[in-house]
């Protein structure tokens, strides 16, 4: 697989993600890389990188070694930012050596990396870097070595705004998720052929009993078969038609229990669904009395 193939692999699988600074060191034969996202002080956040012990990662996280980075300060200045640039371009290995970045971040870990060669761009909430590493007594970085950074790494940090923007949306779907999952009512969401695309925990615990709505050859299928077809007439409506129609159906029990109410509505959006909520009339919220005597000062 190309390696550009894996940068995007990473977006939404975190191993291939964590396996990534690896390859990315391989294409140039370099020891090591670091692909990090800043905050707007340099100081680390989160990221990925290979040959790295955990404890030197998580020292570099600490606020006050960002001011000692001069790596990253040196690829963030005005006429460097957006590019690749070689460390020896601004400080070489033996003037590195001397350094409190060097001896606080390197040294101390019994690490001798010596030379980076990366990039940093500015975002709207900090920095993102890419830096491939080489020890002391390596050859320096060379122009052929700059060009293949060049090529693979506009897309490292474009596969980082995607997972930036993925790790929102997944927070945002969580939360979502946790509060259909507090209905007290099941919900689906079913497309035209009665396939369920999202269900709260409600609505898949009911699915899995089978006793009024399950699934049959992966579609939802109502176990009064009186009502079948009315209710996918309504889910398809609600699916396809203009503007959207459904339907407020009742599903008698076999069992002699009230009567499921069903309800199918069009759900906005870019998804063609209908959205079904089921109330059982035996399963009701015990906090619903409290609720309305506080609503309406009822004893």
């Amino acid at each position: 697989m190309a390696v550009i193939d894996l940068i995007y692999e990473a977006v939404g699988d975190d191993e291939a993600f964590a396996a990534l600074p690896a390859t990315v060191a391989s294409l140039v034969g370099a020891r090591s890389c670091a692909i990090f996202e800043r905050d707007r002080n340099f100081t680390l956040r989160t990221g990925a990188t290979s040959y790295f012990s955990e404890e030197q990662v998580d020292y570099q996280k600490i606020p006050e070694m960002a001011a000692l980075d001069v790596w990253t300060v040196f690829g963030t200045e005005p006429h460097r930012l957006g590019r690749v640039n070689a460390s020896d371009e601004y400080l070489d290995s033996s003037s590195f050596l001397e350094t409190p970045y060097y001896n606080e971040c390197f040294r101390r870990f019994g690490d001798d990396t010596v030379r980076a060669l990366g990039g940093v761009i500015c975002t709207d909430t900090g920095y993102l870097s890419l830096a491939v590493h080489s020890g002391l007594g390596a050859k320096q970085f060379d122009a052929s070595h700059v060009r293949l950074i060049e090529d693979h790494i506009p897309h490292v940090f474009r596969m980082l705004d995607f997972r930036a923007r993925f790790a929102v949306a997944k927070k945002k779907g969580d939360l979502l998720q946790r509060a259909l999952d507090q209905m007290p009512n099941a919900v689906l969401a079913l497309d035209a052929t009665l396939r369920v695309r999202a269900t709260n925990k409600r609505g898949a615990d009911m699915l899995a009993k089978g006793s009024d709505l399950r699934l049959i050859g992966g579609r939802v299928a109502v176990m009064n078969p009186s009502r079948q077809d009315r209710f996918a007439h309504a889910v398809r409506s609600a699916v396809t038609w203009t503007g959207g129609r459904g339907d407020a159906i009742l599903l008698p029990r076999a069992d002699g229990q009230p009567a499921l109410r069903v309800l199918v509505s069009p759900m906005a959006g870019p998804h063609a669904v209908a959205l079904v909520i089921s109330e059982d009339p035996e399963d009701q919220d015990p906090d619903m009395a409290r609720t309305l005597r506080r609503l309406y000062g009822l004893t």
